[in-house]
């Protein structure tokens, strides 16, 4: 007898794998990337989610699908109901070249800082008068 490990996830849930890795689905909605949370919806088996994202994900309850399973055809028909704008595809692509600006400048500035700390300087002075 097989038992089958349903996930359900909240808005503070974070993901444990994709390109969204260790990111809360709050996060993911703040993104812009509805669609890929209704991907994981209708294409992964074991994950799915509380009454208050299906509400933000637009998942009528004419859309859902009995879990675990998948159905890739729901997934056809949320798209007919929930058409994409292109207005919303720029402003997405404009708020993702600002987000990527800001985790350039995260990212160097946290490499300054870790190799710059106390810990490794004392280290690189020690290697250096071995």
């Amino acid at each position: 007898m097989d038992t089958i490990l349903l996930r359900t996830m909240t808005l503070l849930s974070k993901t444990d794998g994709g390109k969204f890795k260790g990111l809360t689905i709050e996060r993911i909605i703040e993104l812009g990337e509805t669609f890929y949370l209704v991907y994981i919806y209708y294409g992964f088996e074991t994950i799915n989610f509380n009454e208050e994202v299906l509400s933000i994900l637009k998942i009528t309850d004419e859309l859902r699908i009995p879990k675990p399973g998948t159905d890739k055809k729901m997934l056809n028909e949320w798209c007919k109901a929930n058409p994409l704008l292109k207005e919303n595809n720029l402003a997405r692509l404009k708020h993702y070249a600002h987000l990527r600006k800001e985790q350039k400048l995260d990212l160097i500035s946290f490499h300054i800082s870790s190799n710059l700390s106390k810990s490794v300087l004392c280290n690189q002075n020690r290697k250096q008068y071995k």
